[in-house]
């Protein structure tokens, strides 16, 4: 499609129109193109490698020109789709000489996809950081900065120092943004022409740019072009949990003591019930009558008792949803959340609600402070600014319609360079975990045994810790990695993991720990030709062993060491060796002498990386992520999954469906069965928590996009007064207003209030607010309106003495100063309105009126009396200072 021009818009607005662009033009081209959008690609690729001789005849100056010379282009009126294919040649080009790489042609289709704000999946191992690139390249001569997102910090420092040489190359500056960074620093990263940072990282400083006092405080620019690496983890996985900027305040310590006790002594079933599908518990009856016999009181949903209500919601999900060691860790005196994605600790983050003080409470812990939202938003809304964006993930095409329909994001799934090889075996499915756990030692001992490198991917700490005790009894020598392993050690994370693949290692390794991280496993069993030559040399025989690479041969030496074999490495004609020793030799084509024993390399492959699966995950995307570790850019390499009917997944989502199914097969006790039908329950379990997760998003999305309506005004609003609006006459009328307000008391406002009915109100209303109010001549009844002129009016006379007894310049600062505080203190409790409204909407919704449009409605009042507790907040604080400060009209002295 032809770009199309427009007019300038506001940021959001203009976000929201290229938004709305972009799912109508992905909508046809995918009506167009059906079959195969990789197919629509193709020309441009073709052209890119057309361009190709012409590049690598560019010095590195004239390279380096060429960006100068785009930027000028777009100047002139081209857009960035008019530059793609140069700029895409240019930026492969670039890459090679930087890094040794130039992206394969697949790469470039992956490149293409991404430069036009499309979702490129790319199977593991396949280069997406080098794919990233292009696009990269291109949005970033733009000047506006173009944004390269991962799921942590490790990858985006990687990133950052892999990649950054190419951009420089090119005459671009690069950044990195990160938690321990100062403002100053940060603000530098945002300013380079390409910034590398986390997801978290860039929507906690957009939320703290949001509640800065001053502009110069502000780090970020306006958003224009994202690139998400692993994107259906941060707009998939993490939109049901929004970004939360909070401080803190002092809980009722004892309340989530006394609550956590209460709870302990409860039956579930008896006392609270618990739905583990929808992951809601709830008091019973009879569980209320627990709490109100405990607590001394007859009603706990009376007024006064409300608040008790709410501690024992909290302590009710501690009890009964959480567990130790899968969802959050102990560790040193505190408690501390596990990542459900990652199985990393995520030290900087809490509970809100009150749910990780219940925690605490369980746990026996130091109860820590209460968090309050300052500010907040959906990963939705937070990527949802930029007007051009674009991910790549391995894992993206299953969810393509919840893509398409809230971002405008169709997916193209990018061929791999070479076809896959790994072979993904059906699952085991096993009566009890105990009988799924012994299959599990048994491969793996069998995997070791026979020098094949072996992955045990478990979704919690607590089973990995299981596993290896278990392993340890064997006598089965392996690796662990989970939280507790390397706690928040990112580097020795990913040096386990990228050791995992060495000829006979066993490793045990929570959900995608070390994301980002290529393990290469060993393609020769050094294991078992180790063995071989070690058994010939016993004997006195002399062994000449063919390798295809250095590194091969230095991996086959160190093994021999162990075994105090006589080793030499050489890749020329050498004698043969004496008895008992072994000559490894580099691509030397020539015959053996007799009477040495020859062995080649290539006779003793380890089969690749096989990849064991403990349980099936809730999202297949998972389950593709875990598979995906083996069998990378054409290597052999292998997958199972090892379920049995004990595990949560079936338990909680089909149970009724499993009850004796595996003895209606036929299958003995202790065993496991890969029969189809079996498979189709594991399908059916996941497709309903993928449908259930799916509606959280879509709720979480919807109710956030109320609050982004909400949000775009306040912060219009404040963004205005921070950089100078002149509040004079807005005051005047809030203060007017509000005075009149107080006057009128609980009147009727359309109805005249009598002068003496006035005054009255008006010398009580000295001694209530403590301030000197204006002396008023009146002889007429006073309407509402006719009250606030005049109020207004008043006050008008004493703000110009206040005025040039201070100044205009103080008077404005105190004037900012003052509204933005009384602001952000409302926006914090709009904010708690609207979480309290969301849990309680089903109880506003009345008769036939959805909670959906009941939660609208009352979200628009809660946001209207919001700005009107703003207005009378700031009156009252800046007019009664003013009133105290000048108690009478100086007009009146005149």
């Amino acid at each position: 499609l032809a770009p199309i021009d427009l007019p300038e818009l506001p940021p959001t607005l203009a976000a929201r129109t290229m938004r709305a662009l972009r799912q109508v033009e992905n909508l046809l081209l995918s009506a167009i193109g059906k079959g195969d959008p990789i197919l629509d690609l193709q020309p441009e690729l073709e052209a890119i490698n057309r361009l190709g001789p012409q590049m690598e005849n560019l010095s590195d100056a004239e390279l380096k020109a060429m960006t100068g010379r785009f930027r000028a282009r777009l100047a002139a009126g081209e857009s960035l789709d008019d530059l793609r294919v140069e700029a895409f040649a240019v930026a492969r080009e670039a890459a090679f000489r930087s890094t040794g790489m130039r992206p394969y042609d697949v790469q470039v289709l992956g490149a293409l996809a991404l430069g036009r704000n499309q979702i490129a999946e790319m199977k593991a191992g396949e280069g997406k950081t080098l794919t990233g690139v292009l696009p990269v390249y291109l949005n970033a001569l733009a000047a506006q900065g173009a944004h390269v997102v991962t799921v942590n910090e490790t990858l985006a420092q990687r990133d950052c120092e892999w990649m950054g040489p190419v951009f420089r190359s090119l005459g671009l500056s690069v950044g990195l943004v990160d938690e321990s960074m100062s403002p100053e620093e940060r603000r530098a990263g945002y300013e380079a022409d390409i910034t590398y940072l986390n997801n978290s990282t860039l929507g906690l400083d957009h939320l703290r740019d949001q509640t800065v006092q001053s502009p110069s405080e502000r780090v970020q620019r306006a958003p224009f072009y994202a690139l998400l690496d692993e994107v259906d983890e941060i707009l998939l996985d993490e939109a049901r949990s929004p970004l939360i900027l909070s401080t803190r305040d002092l809980p009722p310590e004892e309340e989530y003591r006394l609550f956590a006790e209460i709870v302990a002594a409860m039956s579930p079933g008896v006392h609270y019930q618990v739905d583990r599908q929808k992951n809601q518990a709830w008091v019973t009856e009879e569980g209320l009558k627990v709490v109100e016999s405990r607590l001394g009181i007859g009603n706990l949903f009376d007024e006064e008792n409300l608040p008790h209500v709410a501690h024992l919601q909290k302590a009710i999900e501690a009890r009964s949803l959480f567990v130790r060691d899968r969802d959050y860790v102990v560790a040193d005196g505190k408690l501390m959340i596990l990542d459900e994605f990652t199985g990393r600790v995520m030290e900087d983050r809490r509970y809100n609600d009150g749910l990780h003080q219940a925690l605490e409470a369980r746990e026996g812990l130091e109860i820590q402070a209460e968090q309050r939202t300052l500010a907040s938003i959906s990963h939705p809304n937070l990527f949802r600014r930029y007007p051009r964006l674009a991910g790549m993930s391995g894992t993206a095409r299953t969810e393509e319609k919840e893509f398409q329909a809230l971002y405008g994001l169709s997916v193209v799934s990018i061929p791999t360079n070479k076809p896959v090889l790994r072979v993904d075996h059906p699952d085991l499915v096993f009566r009890t975990r105990q009988d799924k756990f012994a299959a599990i030692l048994d491969q793996a001992e069998s995997l070791f045994c026979e020098g094949q490198p072996v992955l045990i991917g478990t979704r919690s700490s607590q089973v990995n810790d299981y596993l290896s005790e278990l392993l340890t009894a064997r006598g089965i020598p392996h690796q662990v990695l989970n939280s507790k392993s390397v706690k928040d050690n990112t580097q020795a994370e990913n040096e386990i993991l990228a050791g995992a693949g060495s000829s006979g290692m066993v490793t045990l390794a929570t959900d995608v720990t070390g994301c980002g991280v290529d393990i290469k496993p060993d393609m020769v069993n050094y294991k078992k030709l180790a063995i071989e030559v070690s058994e010939r040399t016993s004997r006195g025989q002399a062994v000449v062993v063919d390798l295809a690479r250095t590194e091969e041969a230095e991996a086959l030496a160190r093994w021999l060491e162990m075994g105090q074999i006589p080793t030499i490495i050489v890749d020329h004609e050498v004698p043969a060796p004496g008895p008992g020793e072994a000559l490894l030799r580099l691509g030397v084509a020539s015959s053996v002498p007799e009477p040495a024993v020859f062995l080649k390399g290539s006779d003793y492959p380890t089969g690749g990386l096989f990849v064991v699966g403990t349980e099936r995950h809730d999202s297949r995307r998972s389950d593709d992520r875990l598979r995906g570790r083996a069998g990378h850019q054409g290597q052999m390499g292998s997958s199972r999954f090892y379920v049995s009917l004990e595990d949560d997944l079936l338990r909680h989502h089909v149970a009724p469906k499993t009850s004796g199914l595996l003895d209606r097969l036929g299958v003995p006790r202790n065993q496991g069965t890969s029969d189809p039908l079996v498979g189709k329950l594991t399908n059916a379990a996941q497709e309903a928590v993928e449908k259930h997760h799916f509606a959280i998003r879509q709720k979480t999305t919807r109710y956030d996009q109320v609050l982004d309506q909400h949000r775009e005004l306040f912060y219009a609003d404040r963004d205005q007064i921070l950089e100078g609006a002149d509040l004079r006459e807005v005051l005047l009328d809030w203060g007017g207003a509000w005075l009149a307000d107080e006057i009128m008391g609980g009147r009727d406002p359309r109805k005249p209030i009598p002068p003496q009915e006035l005054a009255d109100r008006m010398e009580q209303l000295e001694g209530d607010l403590g301030v000197p109010l204006p002396a008023l001549q009146i002889d007429k009844p006073l309407r509402m309106a006719e009250l606030t002129d005049l109020m207004r009016a008043e006050l008008a006379a004493r703000y110009e003495v206040i005025e040039e007894r201070f100044g205009s310049q103080a008077l404005r600062e105190q004037e900012r100063w003052m509204t933005i505080q009384a602001m952000d203190r409302s926006w914090t409790e709009h904010l708690e309105s609207l979480v309290d409204l969301q849990h309680d909407i089903d109880l506003v919704a009345c008769g036939e009126q959805s909670p959906w449009n009941a939660y609208q409605e009352k979200a628009t009042e809660i946001f209207a009396e919001t700005r009107g507790v703003v207005a009378r907040d700031v009156a009252q604080d800046l007019f009664g200072e003013i009133l105290r400060e000048v108690p009478h009209n100086p007009s009146d002295a005149a």
